[in-house]
């Protein structure tokens, strides 16, 4: 099969009673552009919630077994592109899975699974997600506020939830979030901005002078 810029083959076996998908898929550089909606350029108007509690209207195929290896070296999106990304996914009996997925984003690379499964009308997700190499500085300036952190932390995220919505999924969320940083440095003038009560002890833990001017360095965090 060759569509666009898109290489694969899949291969379909239907003797039994339940449908047996297989499919491999491999591209230079997909564009995801197309599938997602244009962006509403439209006076933005006040929302009640942040999360929407519209139902979700997606189901999985029934009778259908499948495995799906995607292997892109470039992914393009309207909201970045990742580099090196793999995803290995399956489905078996209402039981999706995202075996692998893996990805190099902004110098950073991003290591995770996914389970989703549905139970009536609710849909039960768990996952776990490793960022590492996370460039502050980069990510910072970004954002406009560089030049008063420096270095480079790996996050690790555990997650599982339920429900029929997002707003429902988001009110049941549970997990844990663990960021460490090996080396660094931090401006002493983000300390004080922290006030007595935290800055100092902070500072003193850290061994800092008073220098608004300085940096402290940071081993580990």
């Amino acid at each position: 099969v060759r569509a666009g810029e898109v290489l694969g083959s899949m291969e379909i076996n239907g003797t039994g009673k339940r449908r047996n998908v297989y499919g491999m898929f491999s591209s230079q550089r997909l564009d995801l552009g197309p599938f997602f909606a244009a962006k509403d350029t439209s006076p933005r108007k006040k929302r009640v919630r942040v999360f929407s509690e519209e139902p979700f209207k997606v189901d999985f195929p029934e009778n259908v077994d499948a495995d799906l290896s995607i292997r892109a070296k470039k992914v393009v999106t309207p909201y970045g592109s990742m580099q090196d990304v793999q995803v290995d996914a399956s489905l078996r009996e209402w039981r999706l899975r995202l075996n692998t997925v893996k990805a190099a984003i902004g110098g950073c690379f991003l290591n995770g699974h996914l389970a989703c499964s549905r139970k009536g009308k609710y849909f039960i997700i768990a996952g776990a997600l490793k960022v590492q190499e996370i460039d502050l500085k980069r990510i910072l300036k970004d954002l406009g506020a560089g030049g008063y952190i420096e270095g480079s932390l790996d996050w690790q995220v555990e997650f599982n939830t339920s429900g029929d919505s997002v707003a429902a999924m988001m009110a049941k969320l549970n997990g844990k979030s663990v960021v460490s940083m090996s080396s660094g440095r931090i401006k002493n003038r983000c300390l004080w901005l922290l006030g007595s009560d935290v800055g100092l002890p902070v500072a003193a833990l850290l061994g800092s002078s008073e220098s608004e001017e300085d940096y402290t360095e940071i081993q580990c965090a």
